[in-house]
C-alpha cells in the first residue's frame, strides 16, 4: 500500500483503513525532535507502510477494514518521505515543518494534546503532562494549556486536545497525520476504540481544527 494515497486523499483513506506510527520511529530517534542544524526545521525520514501485525479494526458496522503501520523504510524502493515528531512522557516535542516532504507523523495520542501553528512552515507541538508529573495519573490539562500559550503567544493555531477526541468512557486510540497541498499544512486525525486483544473499532475521521 502506497503512502502516496494518504497523502492525496487523507480522510477518505483514513476513513477505509485503520493506520498506526508505529514506536519504532520513536525508538529510532530516541523521542527527541531531530531538525536540520539549529533552524527548529525537522529532518525528514524515509518510511514505509505494512501490514499491521496482530491487529484488527472494524468500522462502524462491524465489518474488517485494512490495517496498517507506518515504520521506517527498509529501502530506497519502497520509501516515502515524512516529517517525524516524536512524543516523550511529561513534555512537549516541538518542531517546524519544512517543504522536504509532504507528510507529517507525529506518535499516536491517547490523552496528549497536538497543535499546529499557521503558515508554510508551521510549529507543530506533541504535548504530554500528568498529574503529580507521575507516569499513569490523570492527564494535566491545566498544565498543557499553560504550555500552549507560552509556545503560540500569538495564539491563532490549530489543536487536537483529549476533550475533543475522548467524549465518552471508551479507550481512545488517535493517530495524526498532516499532509501539505501547494505549500499549505492541513492536519487530520483518525479515532479508533481499542476493544481489547488489538482489537479496534473506527469511530471517525476529521479535521483538526482551529482553536475559537
Amino acid at each position: 500500500m502506497s503512502l502516496r494515497l494518504l497523502v492525496v486523499h487523507p480522510k477518505t483513506f483514513l476513513k477505509q483503513n485503520a493506520v498506526w506510527v508505529h514506536g519504532s520511529l520513536n525508538v529510532a530517534t530516541k523521542g527527541r525532535p531531530e531538525t536540520v542544524g539549529t533552524t527548529g526545521v525537522g529532518k525528514v525520514f524515509p518510511v514505509m507502510m505494512q501490514a499491521a501485525r496482530g491487529k484488527s479494526c472494524t468500522d462502524k458496522a462491524g465489518a474488517n477494514i485494512p490495517c496498517w503501520e507506518i515504520v521506517p523504510a527498509t529501502s530506497l524502493g519502497n520509501a516515502f518521505l515524512a516529517y517525524y515528531l516524536p512524543y516523550r512522557q511529561n513534555s512537549t516535542t516541538s518542531m517546524l515543518l519544512g517543504d522536504k516532504a509532504h507528510l507529517f507523523l507525529t506518535d499516536n495520542i491517547n490523552g496528549c494534546t497536538f497543535t499546529a501553528g499557521s503558515g508554510g512552515s508551521p510549529l507543530v507541538s506533541h504535548l504530554n503532562y500528568t498529574v503529580g508529573r507521575k507516569e499513569g495519573t490523570s492527564i494535566d490539562q491545566t498544565k498543557i494549556d499553560e504550555e500552549i500559550d507560552t509556545l503560540y503567544p500569538a495564539g491563532g493555531i490549530q489543536a487536537l486536545k483529549k476533550a475533543q477526541y475522548r467524549t465518552d468512557d471508551q479507550f481512545p486510540d488517535v493517530t495524526v497525520v498532516g499532509v501539505c497541498d501547494n505549500g499549505h499544512w492541513r492536519f487530520v486525525y483518525q479515532r479508533r476504540d481499542l476493544l481489547g486483544n488489538n482489537r479496534f473499532q473506527l469511530r471517525s475521521v476529521h479535521s483538526v481544527k482551529s482553536l475559537p
